[in-house]
């Protein structure tokens, strides 16, 4: 597939950005594009999940995995092909499908294969932890791995802070693990005019941040986080707040590691609610382990990589991804794609309203998946 022709894919699928499990439109077009290539296609995966299928002469099949859903974000970027609806492929999931797309038009015009080619478009990548399933859990639950023979998966992720023509390669661990955590904290109300009267939980929510990231900053290691993104507090300018709440992350090299920085959290927190009065109650919900990039599949992909001038090897990153849901089971690789353009300090980071890639480097993911799966295709 030209170059031009992948652009047109992403520009396409932006336009049409879709939230976890509500990807319709866009699993409709995706299957779409498989029958007319002449895949065998099966829809209804994890809700709205598409795989297209290359039969080849048997053995573990080959997977490359792309993740379909949007972020709610108003994008505001000055581009004809922006998204208008609220929602916006703020984390390159419509390069990664366009990629998946071009992989299996240029797989459908191959002669014979020596095993089976799986093109998974998994929904619901964003899904919040303790929120349901997130779309890699439900896909493994209903038995895609079992089913289609899957026996290696492949993924790539856009990097805004990799350089264009660069792959970012590493084996173990790629990606952290993920814990959501929420924080209530309950009080009693009063009137505005007589606080000593109540038991302010906004005021002890917000000595909670301002403690929290000031004693954490002095634990967590380098490949650790801690971000509170909400704080909820208040009914009306005059009534002292009688309940709040606290909500963000954390991210560490495995879920050992987060429960170490949680016991951190509950004595804290139990100190500050003597000092208030009021009551905490913490809870966790693990979401995606840590991504685990397979030994010997990472001496395979680096070695072609580095053939190619191609790979940069890089540190893992602390953001999460489901994929893992994959790699814990299979043997299992994920490389990070340079998506900015050289003469760019710097981009505009992962879920930004400014979120966007440089379109050159669709077709060199395009290339580094197609060089990678003729090697493990040929052994």
């Amino acid at each position: 597939m030209k170059a031009e022709d992948i652009v047109r894919l992403r520009r396409e699928f932006h336009q049409i950005p879709e939230l976890g499990y509500k990807e319709f439109e866009t699993s409709s077009r995706i299957a779409a594009y498989l029958r007319g290539w002449g895949l065998e296609v099966h829809t209804g995966v994890a809700r709205t999940g598409v795989l297209g299928v290359l039969r080849g002469e048997g053995g573990p099949a080959l997977c490359y995995r792309a993740d379909i859903d949007a972020l709610p974000i108003s994008e505001l970027n000055d581009v004809e092909y922006a998204s208008r609806n609220g929602c916006m492929h703020a984390c390159g999931h419509d390069a990664h499908l366009a990629i998946g797309l071009a992989l299996a038009k240029s797989y459908s015009e191959r002669g014979r294969l020596s095993r089976d080619l799986v093109f998974l478009f998994q929904p619901n990548e964003e899904g919040a932890p303790g929120i349901g399933p997130a779309g890699a859990q439900l896909m493994v639950e209903e038995g895609v791995l079992e089913r289609f023979g899957i026996g290696q998966v492949l993924a790539l992720h856009c990097e805004p802070d990799l350089e264009l023509g660069r792959i970012g390669v590493k084996s173990g661990a790629m990606w952290a693990a993920s814990v959501r955590f929420v924080v209530d904290i309950l009080g009693e109300s009063s009137h505005g005019a007589y606080p000593e009267r109540g038991r302010d939980a906004l005021r002890a929510g917000a000595a909670a941040v301002v403690e929290l990231y000031e004693r954490l900053s002095e634990v967590l290691g380098q490949d650790e986080r801690f971000s509170i993104c909400r704080f909820d507090a208040g009914v009306a300018f005059n009534v002292i707040a009688g309940a709040s709440r606290l909500e963000g992350l954390l991210r560490a090299r495995s879920f050992e590691a987060t429960d170490a920085i949680a016991v951190h959290i509950r004595e804290l927190l139990a100190r500050i609610s003597q000092r208030y009065r009021v009551q905490f109650n913490l809870e966790l919900h693990r979401g995606a382990d840590a991504v685990i990039n397979d030994t010997a599949l990472s001496e395979r992909v680096h070695a072609v990589l580095e053939a190619a001038g191609l790979a940069q090897k890089v540190q893992m990153r602390v953001g999460a991804e489901d994929f893992s849901e994959f790699s814990s089971r299979v043997p299992s690789y994920y490389a990070l794609l340079g998506v900015k353009p050289r003469d760019i300090a710097q981009m505009p980071p992962l879920h930004s309203p400014y979120f966007s890639i440089d379109e050159r480097a669709l077709a060199i993911g395009h290339r580094a998946m197609i060089l990678l799966i003729d090697d493990l295709l040929s052994h």
